[in-house]
């Protein structure tokens, strides 16, 4: 469960236009390798020492929509839809709980087969011919 203090601290960086689309983050962003920029928020860790830490400003959305703590999600990482390419959105109806390996492909779709992209799968595999006549950029074996 998220703490009152944290929620309004989330709250206060957050603009809501509407509902539906994307809710733009104002306070910190991290950039992560490759350029790829993330909405964080700081935390303390341990109010004994004030460590503080960093946790993606989506992450703390989806908790918040969740009613969960912050790391109680047995290894579901905070995954944005790929249909929402907001790096500052924390719309938390914008994403979901998945795996590291959902998450990744969320995040780089281009590094996906290039038959994978386009939604059509080759009848043969990746070395076979392509389904329906498409060829993806490619030439079928002769």
């Amino acid at each position: 469960m998220i703490d009152e203090p944290l929620r309004r601290r989330f709250w206060d960086k957050v603009v809501i236009t509407d509902w539906f689309s994307c809710w733009d983050w104002t306070g910190a962003m991290s950039i992560k390798l490759g350029g790829y920029r993330r909405p964080v928020i700081w935390i303390c860790r341990d109010p004994g020492t004030k460590k503080q830490l960093i946790v993606p400003a989506f992450r703390v959305a989806l908790c918040i929509r969740d009613n969960t703590a912050l790391y109680d999600h047995n290894g579901f990482e905070a995954c944005h839809l790929p249909e929402c390419d907001n790096e500052e959105c924390v719309n938390p109806f914008h994403g979901y709980w998945g795996t590291p390996d959902q998450n990744r492909r969320d995040r780089y779709p281009f590094l996906l087969p290039r038959d994978r992209r386009d939604g059509v799968i080759p009848e043969g595999g990746r070395d076979g011919l392509v389904a329906s006549g498409a060829t993806n950029g490619r030439r079928p074996k002769a």
